[in-house]
């Protein structure tokens, strides 16, 4: 960390932390491409015969086939009109790739505050509507969608001439956004998400959204605070990493811890924290390696702290004591994923291999951004690597090809001797997966032999994420009578937390209402479900538009 002599300490060393090998502009022309070659219209997979069918919807001009090239192959950076065309053209849903953009540009350069990609002067004809109309249902118990939050933030200049930057209902309105973006999934979450890292991007904004996140992360009944606790990681502001420190070092809850470290690694590799900071953080990493038991991805984000701060030496090593149980966070501080990098890079080929052969249409013989995407989906020990990477692939006909692949790698022994790996497949196969999918997973969570702990607890968790199955009452209560009552040991504890978080993901009152009701059940059990249920019904009924 330093030169181990007395005195002012020197600035560590920090390790940039760059998104893959290609930029967010490869990543959105190979989404463009691969939604053209392998759409359900197959005669759009011509360039020409794309080039022909451009002109119409938004619109207004003939291209070429040489045109859809430039744009494929980033001769020419895709814009805005240019995704919306081939959403309306390829049948795709508004905002579907827009949305994925967003994410993506703000991810891999790590800046937050207005949109890179730019919008035209008026996309959703809200200026015609009245600005304010879309502001005063954000200070209502009105609906709100996602293309509202789009057009509320993506000019807050514009937006203030209707509510001034000194008006009190702006905390209200920053406050909303933030429940809402707790909830949402999806293309509904990656809007909101967009919308929040404008705000805080914005000087009028960053310290009012700092003091949301702050207020709503300290409830210890708050069961997806590592989402607030994550929108942090994306602004330098001294306050966003005072607030992370307390959190890493006297969490409310595990969610909290979790949600402080995943951001506090990030923030680490984007320069953002200053050598205090970073000495102190290098502390606390130490600290819990040593001796903190609990989720695995704490202890995977503290040692990606370390690697990235190059403080991984032999006496660190020595000192953790680390043993087989360790393998992820040996793995990133050697590595920097979360399994060995050459396992990290056969496992991703196989399945990029697999899922080439699976399309219907031979377009591909190889896809390396596939193969990136994929390692970065599963083995970057960053979140917001992995929800970026799976937005991508999700919004693709490679969706579920490769939640196909995954379901079967699960079946296989790689996975199911290696902990860190079978985690990395379920999440990813959450995210990508079809009710059919998610049948496999519920088999998963309610065997009862087979499958330590651990397994169980990653795919509980990942339930929440995975759209309902015809069986979905009977697994909630099978689940809920064998996991609710047992929290002896912190895995049991773990497991508890991952279910009372999946059923309210999944909108399931019903169960939380007789957890609540039941004296039986654990306080902090009934403390969880009372949480959900306490959430604005206006900002539920939001977070599916």
């Amino acid at each position: 960390m330093g030169t181990g002599k007395r005195g002012r300490p020197t600035q560590p060393t920090v390790k940039r932390h760059i998104r893959g090998g290609l930029g967010c502009e490869y990543r959105i022309a190979w989404m463009l491409r691969i939604n053209r070659l392998y759409g359900d219209d197959q005669s759009l997979s011509v360039g020409k015969k794309f080039a022909r069918a451009f002109r119409g919807g938004s619109w207004d001009r003939e291209v070429d086939g040489s045109q859809i090239t430039h744009w494929e192959k980033l001769d020419q950076i895709p814009g805005y009109e240019v995704i919306r065309r081939y959403e309306e053209l390829l049948g795709l849903p508004r905002n579907s790739l827009i949305a994925v953009a967003d994410v993506v540009y703000h991810d891999k350069r790590g800046t937050p505050g207005s949109p890179h990609l730019k919008r035209p002067p008026d996309p959703y004809g809200i200026r015609r509507a009245g600005l304010g109309d879309v502001v005063d249902r954000a200070l209502s118990t009105d609906a709100m969608n996602g293309d509202d939050w789009d057009a509320l933030t993506a000019n807050l200049d514009a937006t203030r001439t209707v509510l001034p930057a000194s008006d009190p209902g702006w905390p209200a309105v920053v406050e909303r956004l933030a429940q809402e973006l707790l909830l949402a999934e999806h293309i509904h979450w990656a809007q909101r998400n967009e919308a929040m890292v404008r705000f805080v991007g914005d000087p009028s904004s960053t310290s009012m959204v700092i003091a949301v996140c702050d207020a709503l992360s300290a409830d210890s009944r708050n069961q997806v605070s590592s989402e607030l606790l994550g929108l942090l990681e994306i602004t330098p502001h001294p306050d966003a990493m005072a607030h992370l420190i307390r959190q890493v070092s006297t969490p409310v809850n595990e969610v909290a811890r979790r949600g402080a470290w995943w951001a506090a690694a990030e923030k680490t590799g984007r320069g953002h924290l200053r050598t205090p900071d970073l000495i102190a953080l290098a502390k606390h990493a130490r600290r819990l390696l040593a001796g903190y038991e609990g989720h695995p991805d704490c202890r995977s984000a503290a040692a990606n702290v370390l690697y990235q701060l190059h403080a991984v030496t032999p006496a660190l090593f020595k000192s953790l004591r680390l043993n087989e149980s360790d393998a992820s966070v040996r793995n990133v501080l050697t590595g920097g994923r979360i399994v060995a990098v050459t396992d990290a890079s056969v496992t991703v080929n196989r399945i990029a291999e697999v899922v080439l052969g699976q399309m219907s249409s031979g377009h591909l013989s190889t896809d390396p951004i596939l193969a990136e995407l994929l390692g970065d989906a599963l083995f970057d020990p960053q979140v917001t690597a992995r929800l970026g990477a799976l937005s991508l692939i999700r919004v693709t006909p490679y969706r579920k090809p490769t939640a196909n692949v995954l379901a079967m790698e699960l079946g296989g022994k790689d996975a199911r001797s290696n902990p860190d790996l079978f985690a990395s497949m379920v999440r990813a196969l959450a995210f990508l997966g079809t009710p059919t999918h998610r049948q496999h997973l519920e088999k998963i969570a309610l065997a009862t032999d087979g499958f330590a702990p651990r397994f169980r607890a990653t795919v509980i968790h990942s339930l929440a994420h995975c759209g309902e199955s015809d069986s979905a009452d009977e697994v909630w209560t099978a689940l809920i009578v064998r996991h609710l009552m047992n929290q002896s040991n912190p895995m049991e504890k773990h497991i508890a937390d991952g279910l009372i978080y999946a059923l309210g993901i999944q909108r399931r009152f019903g169960s939380l209402r007789r957890l609540v009701a039941n004296p039986a059940m654990p306080g902090p059990v009934r403390a969880a479900a009372s949480w959900w249920l306490n959430l604005p019904e206006h900002v539920l009924r939001s977070t599916s538009r």
